[in-house]
């Protein structure tokens, strides 16, 4: 290869590989044909380390978001991704949300087979980020296919131009871009296929049976050959290819270990290793030479029949079922079906090989362009597997005509299995261009023969790179138009991103299997005739069995009156309860309407659930809730007491005990009544609940009336104040006149003790009161 070829494949590779990546990302996780059961399979791994078994006796139909349904499929894939994306921590309960609306007739969610969690974009992480990077690996199998694609083109035709070409023509393929973009076990089974084609190829082109006395391959005319473009494979005779059977092994092992479709390999794989087996033994004589190469054919259907004998029959049942093995009844396609049943399969793969979007394969672009892209892909196509009738096409290439013949002959009985899918009325599935990815690079290779034979003379060229430039619009404008339409709603809920979140014990726990964790955005203050709004998250241990009413209701502990509240089902309209798994963690936003005049006081906001038996509300009990276990209080705010008139009062700093002190007073004498306004400050939270005594003694140092109680009128006691704020507590006193001159003290005890509290202010002497005023 010159340099200038070498950079240009590298443009190719690189272009696919961004594009695969664009691809990744703009697929809404899920929405893929039937991702969430390859996840299943690869996560089955993880957990129990071990191959899924089915059940012999199951049911042969399996519902199409069964996360077992895949479990039928060879495991090499799942393998794989099991092993790379190990060290990305996902909860045990991490599943997709299936969507219960999924083909409901004017259903707005009808098209999409997930609800989407808040926690699937960018930065990945958790479930999000194994998804993503799961399909990468899928992007690594497509370059694989690509190379190897690259390699079968160039062996057959001997010209790197052509390699290029098919190169190029299968990158910017949409249908190929979306199988390397996505979470499925065709990204393996084509990449396998792809080797193993190639190196079947490859034996297959350097038999000297097939090339007569030449012991040089000239597949390219004299005149390409002075170009620099062609290359000279060189068999040596009498040498086992060792390299090429192993890599036949290999290839052929993971084709037959990925997907079962692959073994239409079987049949050219057994004629490339006895052509190069009989090539060994007329040199050498040797039956090693004749035995040998079966091995690179035996062990990897050993291997398959390994797995079949011990896992794979377990789900025969639901194979024949599934797989449709009903198109094996060739006699039937022909006699039997309908025409435009054919051509609607062959339609809609052709369709679904340009770019079958979503999970339901939507063909969103208008049919013209489709008809428009199939006419130059059936075209050269049929042109270039006609090609292998024509000797005269291949010249002096005996060996190429013959191999590029067994390639494509091997392909069509995967053709014939994915129209008859459809076409048949007793299958009835879809003819998806998917399931014939294995064949991808013979497609390719039937394309650029059919190329070859265009008698367009110096305009090849041009018409080469304008039909490749037409794939690229398509599949960059697939990226950029059809992708963003593919549905995907949202929904207000998302997995744990650590053990933490699982295991953390909540605030409350109910009996429906839903918890109260967390709380948010509460402020400080209640804001007084304003909105009180704040966020709940709940965490589902298990799916509740129907929808609850959560109340939250901001309560004044002093007569446990409601003054505002709210009772609601969780997203009522758009994600109610029934519709949560286990595993999420639900976040819900709610907002009270406070009255504007609040009592100086305490409040509660507390949340319980219930469910309505008919009209009856009935509690759910929950652990960490109220005595009546059904309430949990969330939060408690003090309304405080307007201190607007402090700065008249009168001044102290007389400290009762280590923690209150007194800022001022104000006492107002009217009809034999003495009016106190005292004014605390609590230097730190304060455990104890006091009581505030405030005493007129008279003359004779005898008491004469008091009044005693918590502060504010027993409406915000001791250990619901704020610290370092100050609390106006107002009290009023009897003074009976005859009594005379009296005096005004304040006292404060522990009400379980009924100690007072020591007092101490500057210039006066330690004392277990306070007197106000001279």
């Amino acid at each position: 290869m010159t340099a200038a070829q070498k950079c240009i494949l590298g443009v190719i590779l690189l272009s696919y590989f961004v594009l695969s990546a664009v691809y990744n990302v703009g697929q809404p996780m899920w929405e893929a044909p039937d991702e969430p059961a390859h996840f299943g399979f690869v996560r089955y791994l993880q957990v129990h380390h071990a191959l899924p078994t089915g059940d012999p006796n199951g049911p042969a139909h399996l519902d199409a978001w069964n996360p077992t349904a895949e479990y039928l499929q060879p495991p090499l894939y799942y393998v794989v991704l099991a092993a790379i994306l190990a060290p990305i921590w996902l909860p045990p309960d991490a599943e997709f949300h299936q969507n219960p609306y999924v083909a409901w007739p004017g259903h707005p969610w009808r098209e999409a087979v997930a609800l989407h969690r808040t926690d699937e974009g960018f930065p990945y992480r958790g479930l999000s980020l194994f998804l993503h990077l799961g399909r990468l690996v899928s992007a690594g199998f497509g370059l694989i296919a690509l190379l190897a694609t690259f390699a079968l083109v160039w062996t057959v035709t001997n010209r790197i131009v052509d390699g290029i070409f098919a190169t190029a023509w299968l990158a910017w393929a949409p249908g190929f871009l979306l199988a390397s973009a996505r979470l499925n076990n065709d990204a393996a089974a084509m990449a396998t296929g792809a080797l193993t084609l190639f190196v079947c190829a490859r034996l297959l082109v350097t038999t000297p049976a097939w090339r007569g006395a030449d012991q040089e391959t000239p597949l390219s005319s004299p005149a390409e050959r002075a170009g620099g473009v062609s290359i000279r494979l060189v068999a040596v005779d009498g040498c086992l290819p060792m390299v090429d059977l192993l890599a036949l092994t290999v290839g052929l092992s993971g084709a037959l270990l990925s997907k079962l479709d692959n073994a239409f390999l079987i049949p050219l794989a057994m004629v490339a290793v006895s052509a190069a087996g009989w090539r060994s033994y007329r040199k050498t004589r040797s039956l090693r030479s004749l035995v040998l190469p079966l091995a690179a054919v035996v062990v990897p259907v050993v291997l398959l029949l390994i797995w079949w004998v011990v896992i794979g029959r377990t789900f025969d049942a639901r194979m024949e079922t599934s797989a449709g093995a009903g198109v094996t009844q060739f006699w039937n396609l022909v006699v039997g079906t309908p025409p435009l049943r054919v051509f609607g399969a062959i339609w809609n793969w052709n369709a679904t090989w340009w770019g079958g979007i979503g999970w339901g394969m939507l063909t969103l672009w208008p049919p013209q362009v489709y008809a428009a892209l199939a006419v130059p892909f059936f075209g050269l196509a049929l042109l270039g597997a006609g090609s292998t009738a024509e000797g005269a096409f291949w010249r002096r290439e005996r060996a190429a005509r013959l191999t590029s013949l067994m390639v494509m002959a091997t392909a069509l009985p995967l053709l014939y299995f994915t129209v008859a899918r459809q076409a048949l009325p007793a299958i009835n599935l879809d003819s998806n261009a998917r399931y014939t990815l294995p064949i991808a690079p013979t497609i390719a290779l039937a394309v650029v023969l059919g190329g070859r034979r265009i008698p367009f003379g110096r305009l090849r060229r041009p018409f080469a790179v304008g039909y490749l430039g037409t794939l690229l619009v398509v599949a960059i404008a697939t990226a950029v138009v059809l992708l963003p339409e593919i549905p995907a709603p949202e929904i207000p809920a998302r997995l744990a991103q650590n053990a933490g979140e699982l295991t953390a014990a909540p605030i409350a726990g109910f009996s429906n299997g839903v918890d109260l964790v967390a709380t948010s955005g509460l402020p400080d203050w209640l804001p007084a005739g304003g909105n009180l709004s704040f966020g709940l998250r709940w965490r589902v241990d298990s799916s509740p069995s129907s929808d609850f009413v959560v109340y939250t209701h901001l309560v004044d502990l002093n007569d446990r009156s409601n003054v505002a509240g709210a009772d609601e089902i969780p997203y009522q309209g758009r994600f109610p309860p029934h519709l949560w798994q286990a595993g999420e963690l639900v976040d819900e936003p709610r907002q009270l309407s406070v009255p504007g005049e609040l009592k100086p006081g305490v409040y509660s906001l507390v949340v319980g659930a219930y469910v309505l038996k008919g009209n009856t509300p009935e509690a759910i009990a929950g652990s960490g809730a109220s005595a009546d276990g059904t309430a949990v209080e969330i939060r408690r705010w003090s309304v405080l007491p307007d201190t607007a008139d402090l700065k008249s009062a009168t001044p102290t700093q007389a400290r009762f005990g280590d923690d209150l002190t007194l800022r001022g007073y104000h006492v107002r004498s009217q009809s034999g009544t003495l009016d106190v306004s005292l004014y605390w400050e609590a230097t730190r939270p304060i455990s104890r609940d006091l009581v505030v005594s405030v005493q007129t003694i008279g003359s004779s140092g005898k008491l004469v009336s008091q009044q005693d109680g918590a502060p504010v009128n027993g409406r915000l006691p001791t250990p619901d104040w704020p610290a370092e704020t100050v609390i106006r507590d107002d009290r009023a006193l009897s003074v009976p006149v005859a009594d005379g001159p009296v005096r005004l003290i304040v006292v404060v005890y522990d009400r379980q003790t009924l100690k007072r509290l020591p007092v101490t202010a500057p210039g006066k002497p330690s004392a277990d009161y306070f007197p106000l005023g001279p």
